[in-house]
């Protein structure tokens, strides 16, 4: 089973689904124009269009394997599903859908050493921060060498 499916059984496992994302565009497509038009607002850098590429894939550097990261966070997905019904419970929220990517490292010792939002197209905050927080707590198997790096996509979606 590859980590792909993994993580759509994990995000259905919680009675969530997960969507697929559009291609990512190339440079060319994504570098911001170097002036706005007069109409629009200055976009918020650190929000998205829903429409707009997000990674969705699992990414790990360093002494642990995706595997040994996946397992962890199957551990946590009831957590995570807390982090999810902070959004639901608000009545103006009521699609909430995307991506939450979390950035973080792993000393060598298993511990979050340092853990920070990379990226989102979900547009709740709170749920951002919570699983940000939720993450910083988590205990994962010692790595071989210097620790790890993960940058792990959280996707979820209303129904």
């Amino acid at each position: 089973m590859t980590n792909a499916s993994r993580s759509t059984i994990c995000a259905l496992a919680l009675g969530l689904a997960c969507e697929k994302q559009p291609p990512t565009a190339t440079p060319e497509e994504t570098e911001p124009s170097t002036e706005p038009a007069e109409d629009e607002p200055e976009p918020d850098k650190k929000k998205r269009k829903q429409e707009d590429p997000i990674a969705t894939e699992m990414t790990v550097e360093g002494g642990l394997s995706k595997d040994q990261v996946q397992k962890v966070v199957d551990e946590h997905f009831t957590e995570v599903r807390k982090c999810f019904d902070i959004g639901l419970g608000r009545p103006d929220d009521v699609n909430l859908t995307g991506a939450i990517v979390v950035r973080f490292g792993i000393d060598d010792a298993g511990k979050v050493d340092e853990q920070a939002l990379e990226d989102s197209n979900f547009y709740d905050t709170e749920t951002e921060h919570c699983l940000v927080d939720l993450v910083k707590g988590w205990t994962f198997p010692k790595p071989k060498g210097k620790g790890a790096k993960v940058k792990y996509p959280f996707l979820l979606r209303s129904y």
